[in-house]
């Protein structure tokens, strides 16, 4: 008998303009991960009502708005699978003793997609939202079963974790075709693509380049970004105080052909440079899925947690601090790599590398395994 679950998100996915375009994307691919494993899991959103109604909802003393499941719209779950809301609050510690009084025998997954977190909720926006997280958090304990994370701890928050690592359907995106936006052989392109926060570190990659054109560097480096976020401005200001508007271009938020013609047309991206910023090391960030499924060679700070398990020869680790990116460094290993292996090649070599580690069949497996054995 098939386990029927329902996986809980705060967010709407039929969105034709989501705020978080990768992170419904992810929760599509997790709810087909359950249902090609044998399982019948349903997506069930669950929304407020409008966005300024979802910021008010973090605050102490204000109920967070979120139309959190009724009992008739739970039919005897095996498994209820929730990825964490921005913020804990009294509400969702209700809904999942109303979920433990009417199905005792229902396994409850909590998904934190960062884990910790509390630094990147400490900037003025979401500072007493974390207050009220820390308050309601204590309280996870006897009412989730499991909580998936990051995190190699056997608990947080007091509850039992399980390892978990963000992956990728592989099947749903394509591969990389080289274009080279037909720049002459010498050029070297670069996608940095993300919704540009303190933690990406774009700062220490355009600090960089600056150094590297005031000192003589020689070489046309396009650095090519896609996305929008609270450091847009910021960055832009930036590129203009190191004076490399003809070296960094500002593409906005990029998807589908308009995401892949980018790619195509790049040898090499940029994944998180400054997780440090919010008390992380080791990440497991969406975006590095998608560069490995696009057979994509990249540079980033501290430690991927797929890398730790099954070392990579592809990816240019820099250190986790604030220095500026030592660019003669990073063309150094991004020609070591196309000067002794044909680009195709190279492409299909880190694909197969996706296919292998980061494919929801295998970082999904924990997750799965525990359903099929404790849920109800």
């Amino acid at each position: 008998m098939k386990k029927q679950g329902y996986y809980l998100y705060t967010f709407d996915p039929d969105d034709p303009n989501p705020r978080y375009p990768g992170v419904t994307k992810k929760v599509y691919n997790q709810v087909a991960c359950f249902n090609k494993n044998g399982m019948s899991c349903e997506l069930l959103p669950c929304l407020p009502g409008s966005i300024l109604r979802r910021g008010i909802g973090t605050l102490p003393g204000v109920t967070d708005g979120i139309k959190w499941p009724e009992k008739r719209e739970i039919e005897h779950p095996s498994f209820l699978y929730i990825r964490k809301p921005a913020v804990i609050s009294k509400e969702f510690i209700e809904f999942l003793k109303g979920v433990k009084a009417s199905y005792a025998d229902a396994l409850v997954i909590l998904e934190l997609p960062t884990y910790p977190y509390d630094e990147e909720m400490k900037n003025p926006m979401m500072i007493l939202g974390l207050r009220k997280d820390q308050k309601y958090r204590t309280r996870l304990k006897g009412l989730v079963d499991y909580i998936a994370c990051i995190a190699t701890d056997e608990s947080v928050f007091g509850v039992p974790a399980i390892g978990f690592m963000n992956g990728i359907d592989l099947e749903a995106v394509s591969k990389r075709f080289p274009s080279g936006f037909g720049e002459q052989n010498n050029d070297v392109n670069i996608a940095f693509v993300a919704q540009f926060a303190p933690w990406h570190g774009a700062d220490r990659l355009i600090k960089g380049l600056g150094e590297y054109y005031r000192n003589g560097g020689a070489r046309s480096i396009i650095l090519h970004m896609a996305g929008v976020g609270s450091q847009s401005s910021f960055l832009g200001s930036l590129v203009k105080q190191e004076d490399l508007e003809e070296y960094v271009m500002f593409h906005g938020n990029l998807q589908g052909e308009e995401l892949d013609a980018l790619y195509d047309g790049c040898s090499f991206a940029v994944a998180s440079l400054g997780l440090h910023r919010i008390g992380h090391e080791l990440a497991s960030t969406l975006k590095t899925r998608e560069y490995l499924a696009k057979g994509m060679p990249f540079i980033y700070a501290g430690k991927i947690d797929v890398f730790e398990s099954e070392p990579v020869d592809f990816a240019h680790q820099i250190p986790l601090d604030e220095s500026s990116v030592d660019i003669e460094a990073m063309l150094h290993f991004h020609d070591s790599l196309y000067e002794v292996e044909p680009e195709e090649a190279l492409i299909s070599r880190i694909r197969e590398y996706a296919g292998r580690t980061v494919d929801f069949s295998t970082t999904m497996k924990g997750v799965i395994e525990k359903i099929k054995a404790e849920g109800a």
